[in-house]
C-alpha cells in the first residue's frame, strides 16, 4: 500500500486527495456466509489470498505512515438486501477462490448440499443480508 500511495501521490493536484474503498470489518446482521464458507472449504479447501494482495489489510495503517496523505477520515455505508439460493450459489463462482472450474466433477453435489444446507437455516430460502462497505478518504498534503 505505501508503494501504491507513493505512486499516487504525483499524479493527484494539490487540493487532492484519495479514496480507499474496501469491504469493512464489522460483522453482518444475517448471512450465508458460514454455511457457504464451511461447505466451499470441505469441497474444495480454505481460500487463500493470492500472492500479490497486500498482507496489511487496515488503509488506515499505510495511511498513517505515508508522508504524502494526512488527516483521513473514514466512513461505513451500509446496504441491506435480501438473497435467495440461486444468488447465494452465483456468489460462490463469482470469488476469486472459488470458480465453477474448482469444482470439476462434484459441481451438482456441491450445488445440491449448498441448498440443503441453506433451507436448512432458512426453510424460505431467503437470507436478509446487510454488507458494510468503508471508505477512507486521505487529503494530500501540499
Amino acid at each position: 500500500m505505501a508503494l501504491v500511495l507513493g505512486n499516487l501521490a504525483p499524479m493527484i493536484r494539490a487540493g487532492g486527495g484519495v479514496a480507499l474503498i474496501a469491504p469493512s470489518h464489522h460483522v453482518r446482521a444475517e448471512t450465508s456466509d458460514p454455511i457457504v464458507n464451511a461447505l466451499v472449504e470441505r469441497y474444495i479447501g480454505p481460500a487463500t489470498l493470492h500472492p500479490g494482495r497486500n498482507p496489511e489489510l487496515p488503509n488506515e495503517l499505510s495511511l498513517i505512515r505515508s508522508q504524502r496523505f494526512a488527516r483521513f477520515t473514514s466512513r461505513c455505508f451500509s446496504v441491506e438486501y435480501e438473497r435467495d439460493i440461486p444468488s447465494i450459489i452465483g456468489q460462490v463462482y463469482a470469488m476469486s477462490h472459488s470458480p465453477r472450474s474448482r469444482f470439476g466433477a462434484r459441481i451438482l453435489e456441491f450445488e445440491r448440499e449448498l441448498a440443503a444446507k441453506l433451507l436448512e437455516a432458512s426453510p424460505s430460502g431467503v437470507f436478509n443480508e446487510r454488507i458494510e462497505t468503508e471508505v477512507v478518504l486521505a487529503p494530500k498534503l501540499s
